[in-house]
C-alpha cells in the first residue's frame, strides 16, 4: 500500500483495521490496532507499507473492511500551523451541556476552518437528546469550498429497553479531508431498539432510510431479530428487508 506522502516521520504511523456495518457504514463493529514488524513493515522514505498477511475486503458477514492510517511527514514544503479546541458549558447543572468547537488547518495552497456547536439535554435519567452541527470552509489553490453537517439523536436506556432514533446529514463538500468516503454526501434517518423480555429473550429491531445527496439514490432497510440466551448457548431468528433505488 502506497501512502500519499513520502519522508514519513519515524515511528509516527498508526495503522488500524476497521470492520464497519455493511448497512450503516458509520457504525464500527470492530477495530484492531496493527503492530509494526508483527503485522506489517514500512518504508519511511518511500511511504510504502507491506502487510505480512493479506487483508480481505469484507468479513464473513459481508461487512466492509477498512485500513485507517495516520502519520506525520517531514515534507518542509507543507509546513503550517494546525490548531483547534473545544469548550463546554453547563449553565443549569449536569442535565444540560452546550459546547463549541473550532479547528484551523494550515496546508500548502490554502487554509481550512471548521466551526461547530453541540448540545446535550437529559430529559430524564434514562432519556437524552443530543444535537451537533458544523460548518467547514477551505480555500485551496484558489478554489473555495464550504459545506455543512448535522446530527440529532434521541437516546433511551433503561433496564429493559435500549434504543436510539437519529437524523444525520453530511454534505459532499463538508470536512477537512478526514471523512469516510462512504459518508460523504449522505442523509440518514432511522431508529435502533432492543427490548428484554422477562424470560432470557431479547427482541431487537431497526429501520432506516439513507439517501445520496448527489445521485438521489435511496436505501430502505428494516429488520427484526428474536434472540434466546443461556450461559452455554444462544439461539436467534430474524428477518431483514433491504431495498435500493438508484437514479
Amino acid at each position: 500500500y502506497r501512502l500519499s506522502k513520502k519522508k514519513i516521520v519515524l515511528n509516527s504511523e498508526s495503522i488500524t483495521v476497521e470492520i464497519r456495518d455493511r448497512f450503516k457504514s458509520e457504525v464500527i463493529i470492530s477495530s484492531q490496532k496493527m503492530g509494526r514488524y508483527l503485522d506489517y513493515s514500512i518504508d519511511y522514505d518511500d511511504g510504502t507499507i507491506f502487510f505480512k498477511a493479506p487483508l480481505l475486503s469484507r468479513d464473513e458477514n459481508s461487512n466492509p473492511i477498512f485500513i485507517v492510517i495516520t502519520y506525520e511527514t517531514l515534507d518542509s514544503g507543507e509546513s503550517a500551523y494546525n490548531y483547534g479546541g473545544r469548550g463546554a458549558l453547563r449553565p443549569f447543572g449536569e442535565g444540560f451541556e452546550l459546547g463549541a468547537t473550532h479547528v484551523h488547518e494550515g496546508a500548502q495552497g490554502g487554509e481550512a476552518n471548521l466551526y461547530g456547536a453541540d448540545a446535550a439535554l437529559k430529559l430524564t435519567d434514562k432519556t437524552t437528546v443530543k444535537v451537533e452541527a458544523a460548518q467547514t470552509s477551505s480555500g485551496r489553490y484558489g478554489v473555495e469550498t464550504s459545506g455543512g453537517a448535522y446530527v440529532a439523536e434521541l437516546l433511551h436506556r433503561s433496564e429493559k429497553l435500549e434504543g436510539k432514533a437519529y437524523l444525520r446529514e453530511q454534505e459532499g463538500s463538508f470536512g477537512l479531508g478526514q471523512q469516510r468516503g462512504s459518508e460523504v454526501g449522505t442523509k440518514k434517518m432511522g431508529f435502533d431498539a432492543a427490548y428484554k423480555l422477562d424470560v432470557p429473550v431479547t427482541l431487537k429491531g431497526q429501520a432506516y432510510r439513507q439517501s445520496n445527496l448527489t445521485t438521489d439514490a435511496l436505501r430502505d432497510l428494516a429488520e427484526a431479530e428474536l434472540r434466546y440466551s443461556q450461559s452455554s448457548y444462544n439461539l436467534g431468528a430474524g428477518v431483514r428487508h433491504a431495498k435500493d433505488l438508484f437514479a
